[in-house]
């Protein structure tokens, strides 16, 4: 359907300076004017932007006018093949020796070399786009020749691409359906295959789902639990070579022990027998496929037009590679990456395995699209050809073959192209225009991403309801909400990605020479426990009150080769002058077949985007249909006054309760409460919706926290705590006595040593039933966790009578709604607000 915007509004980019999209570096930022070289092409001079580094030669002043370029529908993608299947997968096994010595012909497919160009200027002629580019590393000046499906490109100036030839570049390159030469735009915002494959579809869902991502409750649904465990059970075969029924029904077992599978078992309140039942017919599947794959002469798969090939699995090299593809512009995991041996050749291949069935012979064209990606990936990473992959539905039992040609894998970066820009304009340059509706019901009725498409539609994109496909949708998803609603949620958008520009302003990738980074790391040894604990020697001692290195941040780990990136990531629990622990909740890097030892690796800061997403997820769901959304949209976004009860408060038979409480504990703490103190316990107390409460530092918020706590406790209340930082919610628990019933659910690495004897890892190690596991987490009185991290299987079924957060004003709003999201389960909402409200950056957030 052709619709036209309607004052289309993009946001403003007078508060923000950059932002760092999904892992996009920082650009220089200097600008000025230039006039493209006349050439016969472009006899005509026009003015265009231009990026120029900042150099001591390059402090030149900015006036910048953008020359013109048009988007196009980029390619159709139809050519892959047809529709639908399932999904899910999991770790590791092997050694690459073998591919060490693989010679690359031509020196520019060296595949740790990285060919950025900053866009200088771009002229159109004809069916003709001529880019003109500078390499970021030097002066060198190039020509990129776009014509074919590649003159759609959305390429503007002052961005970075990275181009891919066959040939010297020298000063020109063409780009045509004629060879195989791509343009890669922005090249540090990862894509992964799985969002690239959807936008097959969608290009608009693939978008809103990078962005929009959903932040509150627990998502698992028993289809999706089967589908990670049964790739369990196909890694377990794998990486043991053992195909046996036996082994893998005592590998089902192991696995329905594992903690993430009896969290998510007691978040459906399902039993292990009931799990066993359903998947013993997927072992033998499993059984049959690895027997007739690895340990028999192999099996016929078809290759499309290519034919049928007699295929059989030689070695294992990798389960659930983690792949970070800066050539391509990729991030994602490979279910399996083995080497097959087919008409007498040995080469790399992917393994993608999903639970269901397909529903032609073909397979599903998402899946078939993720598969050729990792082909592509897979290059990069082991140096070697990698023109076809495997895609195995189990419950389908279906194998087939999915060839990797050079039509496919243009039409895929072409795709993948659509959706960096996307990002680049939404994250970067605040610029909220997402890809056009697609005129398909089906799609658009059983989309994860309605609610955002159609606020988006509504307020960034200012559309009327007669331009989209499907009016009764639009309406069903926002008809409950008011033009103040949808401004609310343009404003704090704009916000979320102001912050986020300035927050990750200095953020560099791992291959960006201007990357901080500690080299020639040693790893000496892992421990698990709850997870992997990676200890590192430095090659040299360094100073840890002198290092942007700081306990519990989140790093990664690559290789020193720079021949892979991003094996391991995790976060920092031990540092000293020579010593470094990390500790990763799924990766063990001894495992990885690229492990080395001596000092093999290279150490980067990661900066995250999820308190981004944590925000505008929130923002989302609080525009959502529903009573209780209904409810707090009227207090925070139209400032409806906070409603109290006229229960009788005696602090005498109040302190009496907590003494019989806690006795021995301060049972007297109600009446040491000086007066401020009281007022604000009673208040809490006595509040039908919410309350905020204002106090200097030294005033003793945290100390009347613990006292309404325990009081609340004494009254046979329950109560989610919170706060923004771990260490603000650690103190908050410190501060209440051992008696108190408390669980502190976060990642073990971010947890307090003192605080650790309350979290849910060692409170809950001993318990192996799921529904044993459920009435632990409902027998809690407290409940303590950080504002991210709401995502625990235990929200998906409690109910709180009260919800704390300590130090609000700390927080953005839109981070601030996590909890009340919540409030279908929590009767009330208390903010405890430092004294300096009115001072703080944040305060625009929280007025």
């Amino acid at each position: 359907m052709t619709k036209k915007r309607k004052d289309h509004e993009s946001c403003s980019n007078e508060d923000s300076k950059r932002s760092r999209p999904l892992n996009d570096p920082v650009s220089p930022e200097s600008n000025a004017s230039i006039l493209v070289p006349d050439t016969p092409q472009s006899p005509i001079k026009k003015k265009v932007s231009i990026i120029v580094p900042d150099t001591p030669q390059s402090q030149i002043k900015k006036k910048v006018s953008s020359a013109n370029s048009s988007l196009g529908n980029g390619c159709d993608l139809s050519k892959i093949e047809q529709e639908g299947a399932e999904d899910g997968f999991s770790d590791e096994d092997f050694d690459i020796d073998d591919f060490s010595t693989t010679t690359i012909e031509n020196p520019l497919h060296e595949f740790t070399k990285y060919n950025r160009y900053i866009v200088l200027g771009i002229e159109i002629t004809g069916n003709l786009k001529v880019v003109y580019c500078k390499q970021a590393s030097s002066e060198a000046k190039v020509t990129l020749k776009l014509s074919g499906e590649w003159y759609h490109c959305n390429i503007v100036p002052e961005s970075y691409i990275h181009v891919i030839c066959d040939t010297d570049p020298n000063n020109e390159i063409d780009i045509s359906n004629e060879n195989s030469n791509m343009v890669i735009l922005h090249p540090d915002i990862l894509v992964s295959p799985t969002t690239i494959s959807s936008s097959v579809r969608c290009p608009r869902q693939a978008v809103l789902g990078e962005v929009f991502k959903p932040t509150v409750g627990y998502s698992c649904n028993e289809v999706m639990l089967q589908g990670t465990i049964n790739h369990a059970l196909f890694d377990a075969a794998l990486r043991n070579q053992n195909f046996d029924d036996k082994f893998l029904q005592e590998k089902l077992v192991d696995v329905l022990e594992s903690d993430e599978i009896i969290d998510s078992l007691s978040c459906m309140d399902l039993d292990k027998e009931y799990m066993v039942e359903k998947l013993t017919p997927s072992i033998k599947l499993l059984s049959a496929w690895t027997n007739k794959f690895c340990k028999a002469s192999g099996a016929t798969v078809s290759y499309g037009q290519q034919g049928d090939e007699v295929t059989k699995i030689d070695k294992v090299l990798d389960i659930e590679e983690n792949i970070w593809s800066p050539k391509y512009g990729c991030k994602g995991k490979v279910d399996a990456t083995v080497r097959i041996h087919s008409q007498s050749k040995s080469r790399v291949s992917p393994i993608e395995v999903k639970s269901g069935g397909s529903r032609n012979s073909l397979g599903s064209v998402d899946h078939r699209a993720q598969v050729i990606l990792y082909t592509m990936m897979l290059e990069e990473r082991y140096k070697d050809k990698v023109e076809k992959g495997l895609l195995y539905y189990i419950k389908g039992k279906q194998t087939i073959g999915v060839p990797s040609s050079a039509v496919e894998r243009r039409a895929l970066t072409m795709k993948r192209n659509e959706i960096a820009g996307a990002l680049y304009d939404i994250l970067r340059r605040e610029k909220v225009q997402l890809p056009d509706l697609v005129n398909d019901k089906m799609s658009c009725k059983y989309c994860n991403h309605q609610l955002s498409c159609s606020l988006a539609f509504k307020s960034f994109e200012d559309m009327d309801s007669d331009f989209h496909p499907y009016p009764e949708m639009l309406e069903n998803n926002i008809s409950t909400l008011s033009q103040v609603h949808l401004d609310y949620f343009k404003k704090f958008s704009r916000l979320c990605l102001q912050e986020a520009q300035v927050s990750n302003k200095s953020s560099k990738m791992p291959w960006d020479s201007a990357c901080k980074k500690y080299s020639k790391l040693t790893l000496t040894n892992v421990s698990s426990n709850h997870g992997f604990y990676h200890n590192f020697t430095f090659r040299f001692p360094i100073n840890p009150r002198n290092t942007f290195l700081r306990l519990g941040d989140y790093v990664i780990i690559s290789k020193e080769d720079g021949s892979a990136y991003n094996l391991l990531a995790g976060f920092i629990t031990s540092l000293t002058d020579t010593t470094l622990e990390l500790y990763s909740s799924d990766t063990n890097l001894e495992n990885s077949p690229h492990h080395r030892t001596g000092p093999s690796y290279f150490l980067t800061p990661h900066s995250s985007l999820s308190s981004l997403h944590t925000s505008l997820g929130n923002l989302t769901s609080f525009m959502a249909p529903g009573e209780r959304a209904e409810k707090w949209r009227r207090c925070v976004v139209e400032g409806a006054a906070p409603h109290f009860n006229n229960t009788l408060f005696s602090y005498t038979q109040e302190a009496g309760i907590s003494r019989e409480y806690a006795a021995g504990e301060g049972g007297d703490l109600l009446l040491s409460l000086n007066e401020d103190q009281r007022a604000a316990v009673e208040k809490a107390v006595a509040v039908d919706d919410y309350l905020c409460v204002l106090g200097m530092p030294g005033t003793g918020k945290t100390s009347t926290i613990s006292c309404l706590i325990q009081l609340l406790v004494a009254r046979g209340n329950t109560v989610l705590l919170t706060a923004y930082t771990h260490s603000a919610v650690d103190n908050m628990v410190m501060k209440l006595p051992p008696s108190l019933d408390v669980v502190r659910l976060g990642a073990p690495g971010r947890i307090h040593p003192g605080v650790k004897a309350r979290s849910s890892q060692v409170l809950t190690s001993h318990i192996r039933d799921p529904k044993m596991l459920r009435q632990f987490y409902q027998s809690k009185a407290v409940v303590a966790t950080t504002c991210l991290g709401l995502k625990h299987s235990v929200f998906e079924y409690r109910r709180f009578d009260y919800c704390i957060i300590d130090e609000a004003s700390q927080i953005t709003q839109p981070i601030c709604i996590g909890p009340l999201l919540l409030s279908d389960r929590c009767a009330k909402f208390v903010l405890f607000l430092l004294f300096d409200l009115y001072e703080l950056p944040s305060n625009k957030f929280i007025k």
